[in-house]
């Protein structure tokens, strides 16, 4: 279920101008991992073409970052206000592991921060 609110959110991310300003230009994709499966988020010059799931892992090439964590811990980070949030995340809170192309993460981490906080925000 927590995946497939993943996939939601896209939905949401499209229409927001935030999301949209953290991405602009950006060719590349970003990854939530949650145990063991994937949403992947693919950019084309900033926008944002598909929201694709996947049953496993999947690596990072150049222009690309994630984060992986346990359902879980997940759900702890999802769980209260946005601003909570972005303190959480910003603490590394429990299993929680950055993937991929380290640069880009640097980067385009506003775009994540943001899908967080639509996601906490939402009741997809």
């Amino acid at each position: 279920m927590l995946v497939q609110r993943f996939v939601d959110a896209g939905k949401l991310c499209g229409d927001d101008e935030q999301f949209r300003r953290a991405t602009q230009f950006w060719t590349g994709a970003l990854r939530v991992g949650v145990s063991g499966q994937s949403v992947i988020y693919r950019f084309e010059s900033g926008h944002l073409v598909s929201v694709t799931q996947t049953a496993s892992v999947v690596k990072e090439r150049d222009n690309e970052f994630g984060f992986e964590a346990s359902d879980a811990t997940w759900r702890k980070l999802l769980s209260g206000p946005s601003n909570v949030t972005t303190k959480k995340s910003a603490n590394w809170l429990g299993d929680l592991m950055r993937t991929g192309d380290r640069d880009t993460y640097w980067r385009q981490y506003p775009a994540m921060r943001r899908l967080l906080e639509l996601m906490a925000e939402s009741t997809l």
